[in-house]
């Protein structure tokens, strides 16, 4: 038995009032902005000068671009340098690891969150508080937060407001003791492709083989698909009395089957005269 400490999520739904919706989306704007103006700002960067700025020059920017835009001086501190070095570890994956270039965040497509740090976030009752708001937003969640906090991440999924919050906690776990475990007790354990595990007490585990059967069920349900969405040509002439009478006037198509009427009538009904 040891004591450790890890990390856990906890998911809170938001229930803010109408002004904390406003600053709730007016936090998640500030940031999106900020976004789009660094990458526009190192896309002009490279292009002139073939490199990029990193993140602490790109917080170093901030108390400027706050005198310029005053509005942005709204949103936490904390959740624009994150912004910062959200950018900064995209564009390392970018030239390191082989990822793709970071791309703009549009209103209404991307995802509306900020981040929050744990200075500026407490929980009181089933209220949290959040940086730059007064008064605390209730949530609903089915287990509290327990622990340290971390961090939180406020988004907006489908007009909902959410908040992931990161806690560290203890919790004990059980830890083998090498010295009361016997020789006998130990196996050795290959894997390979013919059969999925061997044994070294000679227990072997078959390969399920998902892949390929999945694949089979594939190719038999496109079978399925492409026959019954097959399509029968339909003549050109067939369609053409049908396009004719929809672009048509209804009144001379009424007149017309009157008439058929008419004559049909006078050739049953014979006219005395």
């Amino acid at each position: 038995m040891a004591l450790a400490l890890i990390q856990k999520a906890y998911r809170l739904k938001l229930y803010p009032t109408v002004e904390q919706a406003d600053a709730l989306a007016r936090f998640a704007g500030s940031c999106r902005w900020l976004w789009n103006y660094l990458l526009d700002l190192q896309q002009k960067k490279y292009q002139a000068e073939k490199k990029f700025i990193f993140r602490f020059e790109m917080q170093e920017l901030l108390p400027g671009l706050k005198r310029e835009y005053p509005w942005l001086a709204a949103a936490p501190s904390n959740s624009l340098q994150r912004v910062c070095r959200n950018l900064d570890q995209a564009l390392k994956k970018c030239f390191k690891e082989g990822a793709g270039f970071p791309r703009f965040k549009k209103r209404g497509v991307s995802r509306e969150a900020f981040y929050v740090v744990n200075q500026g976030l407490r929980i009181e009752d089933n209220r949290v508080v959040l940086p730059k708001m007064k008064q605390g937003v209730k949530f609903r969640a089915g287990r509290l937060p327990e622990g340290r906090i971390l961090s939180a991440t406020v988004s907006q999924r489908a007009g909902t407001w959410w908040c992931v919050v990161q806690c560290e906690v203890e919790q004990i776990i059980n830890v083998a003791d090498a010295s009361s475990v016997s020789a006998d007790a130990v196996i050795g354990i290959d894997v390979g492709l013919k059969a999925l595990m061997v044994c070294s007490d000679g227990v072997v585990v078959a390969n399920p083989r998902r892949l390929s059967k999945a694949q089979k069920r594939l190719r038999r349900a496109q079978r399925i698909l492409a026959r019954r969405g097959a399509k029968r040509a339909v003549p050109t002439d067939a369609v053409r009395p049908l396009v004719w009478l929809s672009s048509t006037p209804r009144w001379p198509i009424i007149a017309l089957m009157l008439c058929i009427r008419r004559q049909r009538l006078l050739c049953v009904v014979p006219i005395s005269l």
